[in-house]
């Protein structure tokens, strides 16, 4: 049950985000993603496995200190799998669309 309730989190999050809306993120966050490469199945389980820790949190400002407390790096490496997702995830409605 925990398991699919993460999955439709992570599903409505990535919806947000496909429309412009990322509560989880602030802007000052947003340029400082890395560079690095990340391919689509290991951005999905890096979110996943976050969303795993955030899932335990109800609201948006305790899920934002989670993500604040992270160290830096992770938080990078959480951004980029995230918005890595959001890129697949409209490429593919885009694909359908044509």
């Amino acid at each position: 049950m925990e398991r699919l309730k993460t999955k439709h989190e992570v599903n409505n999050y990535l919806l947000m985000a496909q429309n412009g809306h990322m509560p989880l993120f602030f802007r000052e966050w947003l340029p400082q993603q890395s560079t690095k490469v990340i391919n689509y199945s290991s951005a999905s389980k890096n979110v996943k496995s976050v969303f795993q820790k955030l899932s335990r949190h109800r609201s948006i400002d305790k899920m934002q200190t989670a993500i604040i407390s992270m160290d830096q790096d992770e938080r990078s490496e959480f951004m980029s799998s995230f918005l890595k997702m959001v890129e697949y995830n409209s490429l593919k409605e885009t694909q359908l669309l044509q």
